[in-house]
């Protein structure tokens, strides 16, 4: 298994592969990465690298989105730990731990940002929301459906961050 590092204001490093920083072109990107599966000129898709690189109106690199990659070839490092293997609490908390007077909570439970180290995390839900609808389906009489595989895979699901993006410098402050 390979480790793409992920270096906050800098960009990312794929073992055995080489860097790819902010403000690199798009020809820089296609050199390390290959053609993208979708998209060719703002927005490029790597699924099997689980990324999203965009570009800005200069065509260089400003933001990179990691979901879970559609292989397990490639695993996340940021600060030493897989940001999207750890629990959202404990993510949460070492990132407020690292940009403490940054932080953008505004669409809290579901995405943080984190405005001095240009990071952001997203999910679609809450492992609180999940836990609230399986209480009200329980309530409705709706057991059986509350111990449903979908309900427990969306539990499980809820407690993580389905992305973890970083950006350039400014990123989550410039307008």
């Amino acid at each position: 298994m390979k480790t793409i590092t992920l270096t906050p204001l800098q960009g990312m490093e794929i073992e055995g592969l080489g860097a790819l920083r902010f403000g690199q072109n798009l020809q820089d990107v296609v050199a390390l990465l290959g053609k993208p599966d979708s998209g060719e000129t703002e927005r490029l898709y790597y699924h099997g690298l689980g990324l999203r690189v965009d570009l800005d109106r200069a065509g260089g690199v400003e933001f990179m989105e990691f979901f879970r990659p559609e292989n397990d070839d490639y695993q996340l490092s940021l600060y030493g730990i897989d940001p999207l293997a750890l629990p959202a609490a404990q993510l949460i908390a070492l990132l407020a731990e690292k940009d403490p007077a940054g932080i953008d909570d505004e669409e809290a439970p579901f995405s943080y940002a984190y405005r001095n180290l240009s990071i952001g995390v997203w999910r679609d839900f809450a492992e609180e929301h999940v836990l609230a609808d399986i209480a009200q389906m329980r309530e409705n009489g709706e057991d059986a459906d509350a111990d449903a595989d979908w309900v427990q895979e969306d539990l499980e699901k809820s407690r993580y961050f389905w992305t973890v993006g970083i950006g350039k410098p400014d990123y989550y402050t410039a307008a």
